[in-house]
This record gives structure tokens, sequence and C-alpha cells, in this order.
């Protein structure tokens, strides 16, 4: 007798994201797996201009907020079918600990989102739901959970761990599986947590199709170039790039950089590269399209990523792009940040420096661009670490057996 399908519900916010590529990666991954049918539900609407291929479009749906009206008897109806069970979801968002009191009220709304959603999804035979985030999507996974009986699992990224710990013990007690990008994640949660829970916490990196992202061989440039890429925020560091490419110009440095992408540090960038006269060595792009930013990491002979840890306890976990630039067998520059010293080890595929830095960083990215041999050796090494751990087949099937307890 043929075995039915594990049915999988996928939760995320805004879907699709052009910063979280790699959720729609791994869900299009999943896709892949023989016995699993893959649905996705988002609750706000992502970049339109993104592409999605048409085996992944067939498995979304929108779902927003139905109004208070809407809502009124489905809650009702799980409220009588379970009495206790909605009085203790009441219980953990009111009870619970949440930085504002505002987000209760938001927790509380999204509970009676949930048991709405229940009553539209139960027939859809669902054995397994994941999210992404730990805020609002893992929120519903869980009510969801509960009136479905269902498990849950989710993935833990950074803000939603350090910025908006909503409250994250109580969904990682609840949860079947905790899932995050790094190890430093993964340390910190396992440290914030009962004993009981810790074993429920797993690092699955997230990953690139090496099968797709062919980058063919690198341009040989006559004068060096510098990428960066990443959302233009604070936390990114962005203005301390600027600040050591400044000083590698001063000592008489030649290149030309590109920063890639759009955020709200987009003027101040721009202004600061005007102030330091180098906006004929120093491009601001802005937000690019993938297939744009691939043809800026086949020209690129030094990848930096400046990244910092903001008072606020804003910071990268381990961003995609480095590991793309990786992929693409360019050396990197790094900090000494989060998750990033996992996948660039100093000397060895790149140079990290410490944070907030200029000089520092300014003395590696000199190292580089008066050493070819240095860059394409770090480059190869590069490559084949990323190889190891960022392969997307074999990141997914991992998830995949983490968050439906498979055994190997």
């Amino acid at each position: 007798m043929k075995r039915r399908k594990i049915n999988l519900l996928y939760i995320v916010g805004p879907f699709p994201v052009l910063s979280q590529t790699y959720i729609q990666r791994e869900i299009i991954e999943m896709l892949h797996a023989r016995d699993l049918d893959v649905r996705v539900i988002h609750f706000q609407q992502g970049d339109e201009n993104i592409p999605l291929p048409p085996e992944l479009i067939s498995k979304i749906s929108n779902i927003s907020n139905p109004g208070r009206l809407k809502v009124l008897v489905p809650n009702a109806s799980e409220f009588l079918r379970s009495p206790i069970r909605y009085l203790d979801l009441v219980r953990l968002i009111l009870f619970g600990k949440h930085v504002r009191l505002a987000q209760k009220l938001k927790d509380l709304a999204s509970l009676r989102f949930g048991a709405w959603l229940s009553t539209e999804v139960r027939n859809l035979d669902i054995d397994h739901i994941h999210a992404h985030w730990a805020t609002r999507p893992t929120l519903i996974a869980l009510v969801l959970s509960k009136f479905l009986g269902i498990p849950f699992s989710f993935t833990a990224h950074a803000h939603d761990i350090y910025l908006e710990p909503i409250l994250l013990k109580e969904k990682i007690s609840s949860a079947k599986a905790v899932v995050t990008c790094t190890d430093f994640n993964r340390n910190y949660l396992a440290n914030s947590v009962s004993p009981g829970d810790r074993e429920k916490i797993f690092t699955v990196y997230h990953g690139v199709d090496f099968k797709t992202l062919r980058f063919g061989r690198k341009k040989v440039n006559k004068v060096p170039v510098v990428l960066a890429v990443g959302r233009l925020v604070t936390f990114k560091g962005f203005s301390y790039l600027i600040d050591a490419l400044d000083l590698v110009k001063k000592q008489g440095g030649d290149f030309k950089a590109v920063i890639i992408g759009g955020g709200p540090e987009f003027g101040n960038l721009k202004s600061q590269i005007k102030e330091k006269n180098l906006a004929g060595s120093i491009k601001l792009l802005g937000e690019l399209p993938f297939e744009e930013v691939k043809k800026y990491f086949k020209e690129a002979d030094i990848f930096v990523t400046p990244s910092t840890m903001t008072l606020e306890k804003a910071f990268d976990g381990l961003p995609n792009v480095l590991i793309e630039a990786m992929a693409s067998k360019t050396p990197i520059v790094a900090t000494r940040v989060s998750g990033i010293p996992e996948a660039v080890k100093d000397g060895e595929n790149g140079l990290l420096v410490a944070e907030k830095d200029a000089k520092a960083l300014s003395k590696a990215i000199q190292v580089l661009l008066n050493d070819k041999e240095l860059r394409k050796k770090f480059g190869e090494a590069g490559y084949r670490k990323a190889l190891r751990m960022f392969d997307i087949e074999k990141n997914v099937k991992s998830l995949k057996r983490v968050i439906l307890q498979e055994k190997d």
C-alpha cells in the first residue's frame, strides 16, 4: 500500500522578501522531497517583483486579517470545543514575558487570527507546521498546533532572538524542534531555556544551490573591485567600510568599490562618500535583483562584510551574501560578529578583524589588494568550505530530519 505524503505547512510573514531569499530557496528545495506535500501561508505581501517558480506559486496562500467580526464565530467554536486549551493560550499571552504591553494586545489578536485560521485549514490534514521567525509566525504556528493537535517547529534567525524575544522560552518549550542558522544562536538559545528543552535546539545553516548558482570564471580586473552587499541599516557597518576605504585611498591603494543594497542609511552613506571625495571610487547602487547582484560577485576581487553589534542587540546572524560570495570564489574580509567566524576562518578563506575598527578593516583590505595569489588561495578555500557547509540540498535534508524527527 502506497504511503500518504506528509503534509507540511509553512507559515511565514511577508513573502517573498529580497533579503530573505534563503527562505524561498529552502521551501523550493522542500518541494523536491517526494514524501512531502508542502503548502505556504503568508500574512503580508512581499516583493511582487521577485520571480517565483510555478511549482512554488501554486503552493502559496496569502491570507490577510479577516476582520474582527469574521473571527468571532471560529473563536467561539474553538472555545466551546476546548475552553481549557483556549484559556491556556490566553494565559500564556497575558502572563508571558513581553517587552511592551502593546505586544500583548498584538499577540491576543494573533490568537484570534490563529483560531480562525485553524478552522480554515482543518480539512487539509496538516501533519506538521514549520514557521520562520520566532515572532508572529511562530505564535500562530503554536496556536494552530494547540487547536489542531499537530506538532510545530520553527526557525529563529536574528532580531527575533535578541531584539524581540517575544514569549521565546514558551515557544521553544511548546515546539517539537527549534532550528537556527548559526552555532552562535544555538548556544545563546540553549543557555536561555531549561535543560530539558536544550536538546530540541539545532543548527542548520542556510544554503545555496550550487547546481543553479553558477558564476563561471572570475573576471580579471586591472583595478581590483571591492564588493559589499546588504540592507543599508546601521548594524551592517557600511559607514565603517567607507571610512576604511578612505584610509586605503589615502595610503595609495588602487581599487573600485561597489555597495549594493537599499535601506534607511542610503542617504547618510551617500553623503559620507561625497564628504570624503570618494564618489569616483565607490558606487552606491541601491537595491538590485539577485540576477544583477550575481554579475558583481563574478567581478569582485574582495568581498567585505563589516557587520557590527549595536547597543540594542541588532546584528547579523550569518549573512547569506557572505555565503554567496564564498560560492563565487571571492575572498572575504569580515568582522568577528555573531556567526561570521563559523564561515570565515582567519587566514584560511579570508581575514577577520574587530568590529567598528575602520583602521583594522583598511589594513585587511590592503593586504588582499596587494596580493593576487592570496586572493586566489582564499577564494578557492572559501568555495570548498561553502560546498561542505552550505549546500542547499544537503542542509534542507538535515532540516527535514530535524523538524520531522526522521532517522538517518
